[in-house]
């Protein structure tokens, strides 16, 4: 019964998606893993339901466990500071899923001594169903009928979260090949290579960094480890599954690149890598402008941060020029690095608690290499560390911490390592049962949020997406009643930011619905202030209504944002003609890119050139 915890979180959420939601794979796995951990704590921890009586919980005494409640403590507090608090507690409870994710894994791992091995199993199967589903979309085979943005991402539903979420499977994919033997060992070796031809033809140059620090870091430390006698056997040479793994590693790397090149003639691994460091490259150009502003967020908000969640939407403030969220279409949910997304959302003190986490659970693996006397849980710890370093490489690129495949690998890498180190340095102090009531209670109430809110948010992204496409037909009716459906406090904006009730405004303003509309584009302003579309359409109904000063203040607004937003441009002049200020109209007519091809623009400059020339003095 226990187990299934595993097969559950590696064969059923990872494999989740939707046709129906926007974001094909986030809501849905949230609602599964809330649900699974729910029930599972239950299991475990009720008296009279419990199937296990040999659990040891004393494991909550290890420091990364306070650690972890530091942190989730700072994110709370940090909500004082947000915008928007239901994108706030949203990320709260990922948090908080993750936490305890890890203890009950832990849990689990601790009470049966072939844990370790049966996780690694669970590991293997399902890191190779994933590396098949990848291949056979890359060679156009099967299962391009999953939901996704890219010629190769598995069931991830992108091609750089598929790889990352593989190369976290590979450390215990690479214990396996190690130290397993028979059929097992085979079933590794095929996983091993499968997973790494597909982070090579996914072509992710985050996770191809990853893989070499980690690498060099790996053998960096096993050289220094056999130089001072800490790490001395089994030998793995004299096994020859060291060279074995060396030799199958680079031939997958040729063969895989090899056909990379024949599919696509263009493809260069090395050009692919120096791309990082080219700032003229459009990718890294793009992320070096967010983690600027990123920097400015952090120096306006160092102690708490915007507040969980709120990064998205603090983020139009510091400008959107020369930028593609400059015209309103495109809108950045996060910064590419986790870890200005943790400074900037929960201050210095969120980052320090961010970071101790992995500094203790780097701990723990030294302290298993040095002073354990098993040299199995030495070795395991070892490749564990390569897993946790190229995690933390991944996560300066890119935003594993937002996604639950990733989180439950990364949940499962700690906790193997926790539950070790609870084997090795026995703890003397005891939890008793009425301590574990009083931390399942709470987490029992925390939990059932959680699974409500997943499915508020799961039932609110159907309906928007009904919405979305209700909107492309103009049928305006069908848009305000699939959006009063997805609408709650829960859940008010769709994945790319945009205010649910914005959509519903734009729908009423289409049905001539000035007023009804006016109140939901201020409804909207309040749950995302800086959202250019948002301050255009509420600036055009206050003109409507005949508040010509609340409309020029939020097309201004609007262009602070973004000064060559042509609605607003072209709007906010049409406001100058109706108030005689002819010559603002025109300056500011004239900021449009003036190879539009909007009619109004050229309609406008007519008229404003019209009564200017009738109005010049004699």
């Amino acid at each position: 019964m226990l187990f299934s915890f595993f097969g559950v979180s590696l064969f059923a959420i990872p494999f989740l998606f939707s046709h129906s939601t926007i974001d094909p794979v986030l809501t849905p796995r949230f609602l599964i893993w809330a649900i699974l951990l729910l029930v599972m704590t239950v299991v475990v921890t009720i008296p009279k339901v419990r199937l296990v009586i040999n659990l040891n919980f004393n494991i909550a005494y290890r420091i990364v466990y306070p650690a972890f409640v530091f942190y989730l403590i700072i994110g709370a507090t940090s909500l004082s500071q947000a915008t928007n608090i239901s994108e706030g507690i949203f990320e709260l409870l990922k948090t908080f899923l993750s936490l305890t994710f890890l203890f009950l894994a832990t849990l689990i791992l601790r009470s049966n001594r072939k844990g370790i091995p049966i996780l690694i199993k669970f590991i293997t199967i399902s890191a190779l169903a994933f590396s098949v589903i990848g291949i056979c979309q890359y060679y156009q085979l099967a299962f391009n009928s999953i939901p996704g943005n890219s010629f190769v991402y598995g069931t991830m539903a992108n091609r750089n979260l598929y790889s990352s979420a593989l190369f976290l499977t590979f450390p215990f994919i690479l214990f396996g090949v190690l130290r397993f033997f028979g059929i097992w060992r085979i079933l590794s070796t095929l996983s091993m290579i499968l997973v790494l031809h597909n982070i090579i033809i996914a072509e992710t140059r985050a996770v191809w960094v990853a893989m070499a620090v980690a690498t060099v870091s790996l053998g960096l430390l096993t050289v220094v480890l056999r130089k001072r006698r800490i790490f001395t056997g089994p030998s793995l040479l004299k096994q020859n599954r060291l060279g074995q793994v060396t030799i199958i590693l680079f031939m997958v790397v040729i063969i895989s690149t090899s056909i990379s090149k024949y599919y696509y003639p263009n493809y260069s691994p090395v050009a692919r890598i120096a791309s990082l460091a080219n700032l003229e490259n459009e990718s890294s150009r793009e992320r070096i402008t967010l983690w600027s502003k990123s920097v400015q967020m952090i120096r306006d908000n160092p102690v708490l941060g915007v507040g969980l969640g709120n990064w998205k939407i603090a983020l139009p403030h510091y400008g959107t020029s020369g930028m593609r969220s400059e015209s309103g279409i495109v809108h950045f949910q996060r910064p590419h690095n986790d870890y200005l997304w943790v400074l900037c959302e929960s201050g210095i003190l969120g980052l320090i608690c961010y970071s101790s986490i992995f500094v203790i659970i780097i701990g723990y693996i030294f302290k298993i290499i040095i002073q354990s006397s098993s040299s199995e849980d030495k070795l395991f710890s070892i490749i564990m560390l390569f897993g946790i370093v190229g995690y933390m490489t991944i996560s300066f690129f890119s935003f594993p911490k937002e996604r639950i495949s990733h989180l439950i690998l990364l949940m499962l890498t700690m906790a193997s390592i926790v539950s070790i180190y609870d084997k090795t340095f026995h703890i003397q102090k005891s939890l008793k049962h009425a301590s574990i009531l009083k931390l399942t209670i709470p987490s029992l109430i925390l939990l059932s949020l959680s699974v409500f809110v997943g499915y508020t948010r799961l039932s609110g992204e159907i309906h928007t997406k009904r919405a979305l496409a209700a909107r492309v037909s103009s049928n305006w009716e069908d848009v305000i009643d699939e959006i009063d459906m997805a609408e709650s406090w829960f859940s008010n904006m769709d994945p790319m930011s945009t205010p649910l009730v914005w959509y519903r405004g734009v729908a009423n303003f289409s049905l001539n619905k000035v007023d009804e509309a006016s109140k939901d584009f201020q409804c909207a302003y309040e749950i995302h202030p800086f959202h250019i579309h948002v301050l255009n359409n509420l600036a055009t109904s206050y003109e409507l209504l005949g508040d010509h000063n609340s409309a020029i203040e939020h097309y201004s607004k609007a262009l602070e944002i973004s000064p060559k937003f042509e609605d607003s441009l072209i709007n906010l002049g049409a406001v100058y003609y109706n108030i005689g200020r002819y010559e603002e109209a025109l300056e500011t007519l004239m900021r449009c890119n003036p190879d539009s091809k909007n009619e109004k623009l050229s309609l406008y400059l007519q008229e404003v050139r019209n009564k200017l020339k009738h109005t010049d003095p004699l």
